[in-house]
């Protein structure tokens, strides 16, 4: 549809006086005129389809990162250490942003945890020198699955530390107990909605 201006001239009164007394002259061609119920009609319409393309679009509710980490090879296997000094960076909080969900995949499948030989896997902040636990998931009693979703989600998070602030570092990192092997590599995803 082609929308002309021709003959549009003000003479005194805002196109909004015009619209108030309920006709529009000349607004398409041909000089037929149009009631303002038809043009709210399709102010209406056009709204309605602006905000169904809107819904399919990201928002910065769905910002998502995903990084990998290969580990210390070993035969497939990483030397675990019974402590949290092997943290991994995974990500650099560009802005304020809280993290809403988080998940795991591990390439390969890896011994059935038992209370001596077991490990617990985790996210941590990092903002300066100062570390604050995010998540953290045992896997005693919940083992992961080769190539198969892992999330975090049913852990307790710790409400404070998943709100980051500019500049702060999310790390993974596990914490092993007896001779239980952490399987690298890993793909860690998460999802963030900017405060």
């Amino acid at each position: 549809m082609s929308i002309e201006t021709r003959g549009m001239q003000t003479r005194g009164s805002s196109l909004a006086s015009a619209a108030s007394q309920d006709t529009l002259e000349n607004l398409i061609e041909g000089g037929e005129p149009v009631t303002k119920d038809y043009v709210d009609g399709v102010v209406s319409r056009l709204s309605a389809q602006l905000d169904a393309i809107a819904s399919v679009m990201a928002t910065t509710d769905d910002l998502v990162i995903s990084s990998a980490i290969s580990g210390v090879w070993l035969e497939g296997k990483i030397v675990g250490e019974a402590n949290w000094s092997n943290y991994s960076p995974i990500f650099v909080a560009p802005y304020a942003m809280k993290i809403t969900s988080a998940q795991c995949t591990f390439n390969f499948a890896m011994n059935t945890p038992t209370v001596q030989s077991t490990a617990n896997v985790a996210l941590r902040r990092f903002r300066g020198t100062s570390g604050s636990q995010i998540v953290e998931r045992p896997m005693l009693g919940n083992a992961p699955v080769a190539r198969t979703l892992w999330s975090l989600d049913g852990a307790a998070w710790n409400e404070e530390a998943r709100v980051l602030q500019a500049g702060d570092v999310v790390a993974f990192g596990t914490s092993v107990a007896g001779a239980f092997t952490v399987k690298y590599p890993v793909a860690v995803t998460m999802k963030f909605a900017r405060v």
